[in-house]
């Protein structure tokens, strides 16, 4: 039981509270509140505002064996007591909304003008009205979000294991939230004319270390599969070894230790990247690939700082000039309309060398309409690139040869549909086409700082325990 003098909670008292918190106050963290403070990282962010009113408040939770069996916490006016203020229930109980099962009407009383959260989960045949007036929306506030705020019906549109979260201030409806599988969410908000207006948001991420180790017995593949690493995350680990380790051939008792750095969305993986692996061959012989990244590009380097791909270089020409970006929204110089610019344009004289930017094999050479004499190389990490408008081939360049990184493979021309000398420049990564000039790239054979280096590779072996 908490007994407090009802003098130093007056509702004027308490209002000048509510007012220095939306006015942007900040509660010290050595207040009744430290455990909202404590665990604000991760507290559901539709509960935050509930939860401060909730304390804020002087109330009063029934906690008998009537109320305990209801989904609701039931809150009166007769919860205030003439010489002190009792709080019956646990501290963790206020932190949460009312859950509402779809089968279970409400009976909550709200103290007028307190903000109160609602969640509904939602079942097989649930419908969004009957759903709404379950959670106290009114007729006319009901009316006023399907009807008079000009959204699609489809907004409305409900799903089995979709959530809805109503926010009411009081008896008037704030905002309602959609929240399905996906990282965004739907949320309907009120605005000052009392029409909703809809939004979409992102749900808060987590970004975490994943460490695994595990022993190869079938193949990489499947064991890695079988301990939690997904069909990305494989890839990643076999294209950082692709010139290492030949894992189509690896024996049976093998070892291998992954880093990977998640980002978490609503319960699913939304994106990982490899930092650091070691691939034990025997007991004696291990490979190690540690994540480097710099201002031209990134790469999996060695213990010592050592590539272990073959570099790239940032041009396919030396000295360049750009005269054109990768733009999607470009007009077009001679169609004149707006046409996506897929690459960049490098403006050079007549015959400029044309440069391989990596080992590579010549997956094309020939002519390729709008773009005239055009070359296509497949390079390691899949990427591939198109040289385009060139004036004539470099000797011996033609489909299914090899090219060495800086190998001139064509010159600068103005073949095809072109306004005049340039080579167009384009770069797909993963099948995409992407802007060469910000694309990661491994640009170095070794690494740029070394002692940086060396601290990243100091922390990424402390997670992966060797």
């Amino acid at each position: 039981m908490i007994t407090v003098n009802k003098a130093f909670f007056s509702m004027s008292a308490i209002g000048a509270c509510i007012s220095g918190y939306f006015l942007g106050l900040r509660i010290s963290e050595e207040n009744d509140y430290e455990e909202y403070f404590a665990d604000k990282e991760t507290e559901n962010p539709f509960h935050q505002t509930s939860f401060l009113m909730s304390k804020l408040l002087p109330l009063k939770l029934e906690t008998d064996e009537a109320s305990k069996e209801s989904s609701f916490h039931s809150i009166s006016e007769d919860s205030f007591d003439e010489d002190e203020l009792s709080v019956n229930a646990d501290v963790s109980d206020l932190r949460h909304s009312e859950k509402l099962g779809t089968s279970q009407p409400s009976s909550l009383t709200v103290q007028p003008e307190t903000l109160r959260i609602v969640e509904v989960d939602i079942s097989s045949g649930d419908s969004f009205i009957g759903i709404a007036r379950k959670s106290g929306v009114n007729t006319d506030e009901l009316t006023n979000l399907l009807y008079r705020s000009g959204l699609s019906q489809s907004t409305f549109s409900l799903r089995q294991g979709q959530r809805l979260t109503f926010e009411f201030n009081g008896e008037k409806l704030v905002s309602v939230s959609l929240i399905g599988d996906s990282i965004t969410y739907t949320k309907l908000m009120k605005g000052k004319n009392g029409g909703f207006t809809k939004q979409t948001l992102k749900l808060p991420s987590k970004v975490y270390a994943k460490v695994m180790e595990f022993k190869i017995t079938n193949n990489f593949s499947s064991d890695g599969a079988t301990r939690g690493l997904s069909q990305s995350e494989i890839v990643q680990v076999v294209d950082a070894f692709r010139y290492k380790v030949d894992f189509g051939t690896m024996t049976p008792g093998a070892v291998a230790k992954v880093l990977f750095e998640r980002e978490e969305v609503n319960g699913k993986v939304v994106s990982s990247l490899l930092k650091a692996a070691k691939v034990f061959l025997t007991s004696e012989q291990g490979v190690s690939a540690f994540y480097y990244k710099n201002e031209d590009g990134a790469g999996y380097y060695d213990e010592n700082g050592s590539s272990l791909t073959p570099s790239f270089l940032r041009h396919p020409i030396k000295n360049p000039l750009i005269t054109s970006k990768f733009n999607l929204n470009r007009t077009h110089p001679i169609l004149d309309v707006v046409r996506p610019h897929w690459g960049t344009d490098y403006g050079h004289m007549k015959g400029t060398p044309i440069l391989a930017i990596s080992d590579a094999k010549v997956k094309f050479a020939g002519t390729k309409g709008g773009f005239g004499r055009t070359v296509i190389l497949s390079h390691p990490q899949a990427i591939e690139t198109l040289s385009a408008h060139m004036s004539k081939y470099a000797e011996g360049i033609k489909t299914g040869v090899s090219v060495k990184k800086g190998q001139v493979i064509g010159y600068v021309g103005k073949s095809g549909l072109s306004t005049g000398y340039h080579l167009h420049f384009e770069l797909k990564k993963d099948g995409k086409r992407v802007n060469s000039l910000s694309v990661d790239l491994p640009t170095v054979d070794v690494v740029d700082d070394k002692e940086r280096f060396g601290r990243e590779v100091d922390e990424y072996i402390s997670l992966l325990g060797q």
